[in-house]
């Protein structure tokens, strides 16, 4: 994530007309993200634009008047986010432009109180693991696990303690046990010590159950399979003990109709075991199994 410089105007007129031009890359993707955001009197920072990569060249247009007051003042910044160091947004000379009665200044943006380096989500078995990592922090006290189905209503689903003040790469991870089904959003605030806070960026995962049957049989220390599949797909059998330990991961060939899959030579302890089938399409079915 990169935060341009402050660019604050002081106007002695009631309307400014600002107009911004913004240039993406031709291999920017929807996860890449570019924000314009303005401050009136060092209030809340508001989003006017949010845009996303298009997988074209491409330039952004916006106008918009902002409405200000003999003495007041309004900052201007952009944020972009990529996921690859090959992608780009771009401000060019004259891509700003401010109409009405104002003076200009550049100021330098505040550090941000934690930088991080790293933000990603990854689908296991039952769970969606949440990883990050910092590169410094300031002040921090701890940070919060958010998730949302929509991208836009937020929840605390756990908390984690921060560094406090660090210049090494921490890192962190949250399992989150009970993601809902399909997409989901996540996002980690980070709060000082005297209360303030900020976010990190967004990021998404996928956690799908399939609407298959699965029955599964032990008996001698061996576990087998019963699948009924849909259509022909490839599918991985992953079998794991209580610790989370793997104990099998096999790759199938599913055909249509019903599968009977076995756990190979593995000798199962006494135990309790999770099983789950996972599809090609990133599906899948879990289900307990206990070995007597």
């Amino acid at each position: 994530m990169l935060t341009t410089a402050y660019l604050r105007v002081e106007t002695d007129s009631s309307i400014l007309t600002c107009d911004f031009r913004l240039n993406q890359s031709g291999n920017l993707d929807i996860e890449d993200n570019a924000y314009l955001q303005y401050q009136m009197n060092d209030g809340e920072w508001v989003t006017q634009t949010s845009l996303s990569g298009l997988g074209l060249d491409a330039v952004w247009f916006n106008s918009f008047p902002l409405t200000l007051y003999y003495g007041e003042y309004v900052r201007f910044r952009v944020i972009y986010e990529t996921n690859h160091q090959t992608e780009f947004w771009a401000l060019q000379n004259g891509d700003i432009n401010i109409s009405g009665d104002f003076e200009v200044y550049s100021e330098t943006p505040t550090p941000m109180p934690v930088e991080f380096i790293m933000f990603t989500c990854e689908t296991t078995i039952n769970s969606v693991l949440v990883k990050w990592e910092t590169a410094s922090e300031t002040n921090n006290d701890y940070f919060t696990i958010e998730r949302s189905e929509n991208g836009i209503d937020f929840y605390t689903i756990g908390y984690t303690d921060g560094a406090g003040n660090s210049n090494e790469v921490i890192e962190y991870e949250y399992n989150d046990n009970e993601p809902f089904e399909g997409e989901s959003y996540y996002r980690i605030r980070q709060i000082d010590f005297n209360g303030q806070f900020s976010y990190s960026e967004m990021v998404s995962a996928k956690f799908l159950f399939s609407n298959e049957e699965m029955t599964i049989y032990s008996e001698n220390g061996a576990i087998s399979v019963n699948i009924t599949s849909e259509k022909e797909t490839d599918a991985t059998l992953t079998i794991t003990d209580m610790t989370g330990k793997r104990v099998i991961s096999e790759n199938y060939m599913i055909n249509e109709g019903s599968n009977v899959l076995t756990s190979g030579t593995a000798n199962f302890r006494e135990g309790i075991y999770i099983v789950c089938f996972t599809k090609s399409d990133g599906s899948h079915i879990v289900k307990k199994c206990s070995i007597n």
